[in-house]
């Protein structure tokens, strides 16, 4: 081992939170090394090619870019060259009803849209509470940097007067969202309708999710952009940064073990940092050192589910583009293997050549599963289920858009697609959903016991997303840094 190349900080994972703190770390004269198991960058916002075709995987769409929101703040202070298109109407929704609405990022157009589509409630009063809590926590990120608190000097750092008169902000962290909703909302279609955009959004539904977060996740769609050459051109920008400043990433990086001195073990070769930073999910660093095995049991004994995906990518030929990019269709119960009765769809822009040829489109479907539904192994009975979910989500799709002419490239990705690509504990992705009964404080801390080993990524507060890895990203810096 090489002491004269003794990197500053070590990160473990090149998915959206070790890239972008990799990169802000650079920034801040850090030598910085990112690891990577896959042979890619974005985790499980990654995404694949055949051909000429540019397929997405897991995340598809960028939220948080508004001003002073973190995606924004990032792509600002590191001056990246990326280009994101807001969407008019982010989503089109079919509901299991046969009504399909259009999710207006504009207010007004989605209040009038709701109006029509469902008349005689009262739509507006939810809206605007929902519209002014979000305003509200996003008008807050910067101060809170240190929420939840890791230490009694943190605790006293939040003991500052702009951050007590917003105190009730934090009362909505221990009711559910269902408490808030209207009359209408608490069952049938529009039941459904907030639980499936929530499973989206915050990994779960009204019945658990705290009103905060719950009021963050259905305002999302009026800050929702389409990623031009698709979602891993902020990933790949970023790691063009991290090599800009001086760092290095590495791919097809496994780390297999790290010792009490913070050597780190990989393939042939044992590197050292000052510092190591993981941001793979807590339930892999078991396997890497005994102190951290030891911690992350009590760590993650509030955590009593944690979804996985299956997937569906495809090259389709519409006879004419379709120009929504984004659809949730609810279904009448869920498909093969899935635990969510709603198909999230996106489509690659007609016009964007870096992801399809002309005439063509890709598309990426996702529901969400949990692992222990699925085989541990390739056998038989998981070829079954894959061919199932094929045929299934086939029909779903020719239905929905009737003007198919052709498609190929079709594959389907299920929780061991996720274990063998990125290596996430059982294939979970999507970080730990918001609970009522887990509250922040529960959540996994960042520091552990291995002196100079820190825990980040989505499965640390606030987790999920890209907006809320990134977040996490620049609580780390003001942590540490003073940034």
């Amino acid at each position: 081992m090489d002491q004269s190349s003794k990197w500053d900080d070590i990160i473990i994972g090149a998915g959206y939170a070790g890239l972008s703190l990799g990169a802000l770390l650079s920034q801040h004269s850090r030598k910085v090394l990112v690891l990577e198991s896959h042979s890619l960058p974005g985790g499980c916002a990654g995404f694949y090619k055949r051909g000429n075709f540019h397929f997405d995987v897991g995340a598809t769409t960028l939220s948080g870019i508004a001003e002073g929101m973190p995606l924004n703040l990032l792509i600002n202070k590191l001056n990246l060259k990326v280009t994101n298109t807001k969407l008019e109407v982010p989503m089109l929704i079919k509901l299991s009803n046969g009504i399909t609405l259009k999710r207006y990022a504009d207010f007004n157009l989605w209040m009038e849209e709701l109006n029509q589509k469902f008349p005689g409630v009262d739509h507006l009063e939810f809206w605007q509470k929902l519209e002014t809590i979000s305003s509200r926590a996003w008008a807050l990120l910067g101060d809170v940097w240190n929420f939840p608190p890791q230490s009694i000097s943190e605790a006293f750092k939040l003991l500052k007067p702009k951050l007590i008169t917003q105190a009730d902000l934090g009362l909505l962290l221990l009711r559910p969202l269902e408490s808030m909703l209207p009359k209408e909302y608490q069952s049938g279609v529009l039941r459904e309708f907030i639980d499936e955009q929530l499973l989206i959004s915050t990994q779960t539904t009204s019945k658990d999710v705290p009103s905060l977060m719950g009021a963050l996740g259905l305002t999302y769609p009026s800050d929702m952009y389409y990623p031009k050459g698709g979602i891993s051109s902020l990933a790949i920008a970023l790691q063009d940064k991290i090599k800009e400043n001086g760092g290095e990433v590495r791919f097809r990086s496994k780390v297999e073990k790290v010792d009490d001195d913070l050597n780190v073990y990989i393939k042939n070769e044992t590197i050292n940092a000052n510092r190591i930073i993981s941001t793979i999910p807590i339930w892999n660093l078991s396997s890497l050192n005994t102190k951290l095995k030891n911690w992350v049991k009590p760590q993650t004994s509030s955590i009593t589910k944690s979804w996985s995906a299956v997937t569906l990518n495809m090259a389709v030929k519409f006879s004419q583009p379709v120009e929504n990019l984004y659809h949730q269709v609810h279904l009448k119960e869920p498909i093969t293997g899935a635990k969510s009765t709603s198909l999230f769809i996106s489509l690659s822009d007609p016009e964007d050549r870096s992801r399809a040829p002309k005439g063509w489109q890709t598309v990426t479907i996702s529901t969400h599963a949990l692992p222990e539904d699925f085989p541990n192994e390739r056998n038989e009975t998981y070829k079954e289920m894959k061919g199932q979910i094929l045929n299934e989500v086939s029909v779903i799709l020719k239905n929905y858009f009737e003007d198919i002419e052709e498609t190929k490239f079709e594959s389907v990705g299920t929780p061991l697609t996720f274990v063998k690509y990125t290596h996430r504990f059982k294939g979970r992705v999507g970080g730990i959903p918001h609970s009522v009964n887990n509250l922040p404080w529960n959540w996994p801390k960042n520091i552990t016991p291995l002196a100079n080993f820190y825990h980040m990524g989505d499965t640390s507060f606030p987790g999920q997303g890209i907006v809320g890895v990134v977040q996490a990203s620049f609580n780390f810096m003001n942590r540490f840094h003073q940034e």
